[in-house]
């Protein structure tokens, strides 16, 4: 069983990117200060107040993205595709050999952006698509583990050997969402 936190607003890359980039820049802020050769007694406060700004920023921007992203989970078994509400209530429940059409959109690797990745805008982005009687709804997920992404590769399997209309594609980053109209958010 493959479950995974739902990204309910595209919002929430942009705020992990501004969180990956307020920590760079606090970072080299505190690397200069060190290495400025000011006297020491005065680098100890310049170093708790650069850190009190920074804490401050990051707990704030991890406040708001947490507002964009786990208040719905998607849950993956062999035979069905749920939709899991904020109280764990049953939202949605879609069966893969019911369906037209399944697109999953994952490089199968956790985000762990390197500073080229965060710096040239490429976060990567996992989404999955569901087609029925011409009406499709996407998920944007998260993995939080290493075993979650080994259960999706069993259930992407396993729905492959049932001949399903399964279509897997590599991760999307920004450019391939701005050419695709039909990724949407669901709600």
């Amino acid at each position: 069983m493959f479950k995974a936190n739902i990204v309910e607003s595209r919002e929430y890359y942009k705020i992990r990117k501004r969180i990956n980039y307020v920590g760079s820049f606090f970072t080299i802020l505190i690397t200069v200060l060190i290495g400025s050769g000011i006297d020491l007694r005065w680098i100890g406060a310049l170093l708790l107040t650069v850190f009190a700004i920074e804490f401050y920023y990051l707990k704030k921007l991890n406040k708001l993205s947490l507002s964009l992203f786990g208040k719905r989970k998607i849950v993956l078994d062999l035979n069905s595709i749920k939709i899991l509400g904020q109280d764990k209530k049953l939202q949605e429940e879609f069966t893969p050999s019911v369906l037209d059409r399944i697109d999953v959109y994952t490089d199968l690797q956790m985000s762990q952006e390197t500073m080229k990745e965060v710096f040239k805008d490429q976060h990567k982005i996992n989404c999955i698509m569901l087609e029925k009687d011409g009406k499709s709804s996407g998920y944007y997920f998260e993995f939080d583990s290493y075993y979650m992404i080994t259960q999706l590769e069993k259930i992407l399997k396993h729905w492959k050997v049932q001949s399903l209309n399964l279509h897997q594609h590599e991760g999307l980053n920004k450019e391939d969402i701005r050419a695709s109209q039909k990724l949407v958010l669901s709600s």
